[in-house]
C-alpha cells in the first residue's frame, strides 16, 4: 500500500490511506476559525455598537483559537501516522508543499500580528475570560505598522486559501483522485487501483485527443469543401462564355468559295 523507500502510495494499491481522524479534526476547525475570523473582520463596521463589540469578540476569538490549533497540528505531525503521497508529478508535489508552508506560517503570523497590534495600542486581548498578556509596550506608530502588515498578511492568506481549495477541486473532479476525499473521510476504497488516479501530464493528453477528435469532421469538412470550390466556380463561370460552336473554324472549301464569288 505505501512504499516506505518512495514515501509515496502504490500504483496497486486497492485502498488509499487517508488522515487520521485527528488531523481531520483539526484542519475542518482551522477552515472554521478562519472563515469567522475574516468574516467578522469584513462585517465589524457595518452593524451598530453592540454588534460591534460582538463582532470584534468573535474576530479576536477565532484568531487566537487559529493560532494554537496550527501550533497543536504543527505539533502533532511529529507523531502522526505517514500516510504517503500519490502518484503526482515532482513540480506538482512542490508547489503543494509550498503552498502548506506559506499557509502554516502565516497561519502563526496573522494572529500575532493581531496580538502585537492590540498591545501597542494598549488594549487588552481576552479569550474565554482569560486576559493574554501583552506582547510589546504601547507604540501608536508602531501599531499602525504591525495593522498594516496584519491586512497584507490576510490578503496573502485569502490568496493561498483560494489556491488550495482549487487545487483540491481540480484533483476531484478533474484528475478523479482521492486528494480531497482522504481529508474528508479517511481512507479511500478504489474501485479500479490503476485507473483512479491521473497525472496533470496524461490528462492533458487526454483532453487534447478528445478536442481533436472532435475537430477532425470540422477540418475534413472545410478541406473537401476547399478543394471543390475551384471546380464548382469554373463550372458556374463557364456557364456565362460563348458556346463552343462560336468559335468552331470554318471549313477551306467554304471559303474559296466565297472568295471566288
Amino acid at each position: 500500500m505505501w512504499d516506505k523507500t518512495t514515501h509515496s502510495i502504490r500504483s496497486n494499491a486497492s485502498t488509499i490511506p487517508g488522515y487520521d481522524r485527528l488531523t481531520r479534526t483539526f484542519h475542518w476547525m482551522s477552515v472554521v476559525g478562519v472563515v469567522v475570523a475574516f468574516t467578522s473582520a469584513w462585517t465589524v463596521d457595518s452593524f451598530d455598537e453592540t454588534s460591534h463589540d460582538w463582532l470584534l469578540l468573535a474576530h479576536k476569538t477565532a484568531g487566537v483559537t487559529v493560532l494554537w490549533l496550527t501550533l497543536v497540528r504543527l505539533l502533532w505531525r511529529r507523531f502522526a501516522r505517514p500516510i504517503g503521497e500519490l502518484e503526482t508529478s515532482r513540480p506538482q508535489r512542490q508547489v503543494a508543499r509550498g503552498v502548506h508552508i506559506a499557509l502554516y506560517g502565516l497561519m502563526l503570523l496573522q494572529p500575532l500580528l493581531g496580538w502585537a497590534y492590540l498591545s501597542t495600542r494598549g488594549r487588552p486581548l481576552g479569550y474565554f475570560g482569560i486576559t493574554l498578556p501583552s506582547l510589546l509596550g504601547r507604540d501608536a506608530d508602531l501599531a499602525d505598522t504591525f495593522l498594516s502588515l496584519h491586512t497584507a498578511a490576510a490578503d496573502m492568506i485569502l490568496v493561498l486559501i483560494g489556491t488550495h481549495a482549487a487545487a483540491a477541486i481540480v484533483h476531484h473532479w478533474l484528475l478523479r483522485d482521492p486528494t480531497l476525499l482522504r481529508m474528508l473521510r479517511g481512507s479511500v476504497a478504489l474501485r479500479r487501483p490503476a485507473a483512479s488516479q491521473r497525472s496533470a501530464a496524461r490528462f492533458i493528453k487526454d483532453r487534447a485527443a478528445r478536442f481533436s477528435t472532435l475537430l477532425r469532421p470540422t477540418y475534413s469538412s472545410v478541406r473537401a469543401s476547399a478543394l471543390t470550390a475551384p471546380k464548382s466556380l469554373m463550372a458556374r463561370s463557364m456557364r456565362f462564355l460563348p458556346s463552343a460552336h462560336v468559335f468552331k473554324k470554318p471549313a477551306s472549301g467554304s471559303v474559296s468559295a466565297r472568295a471566288r464569288r
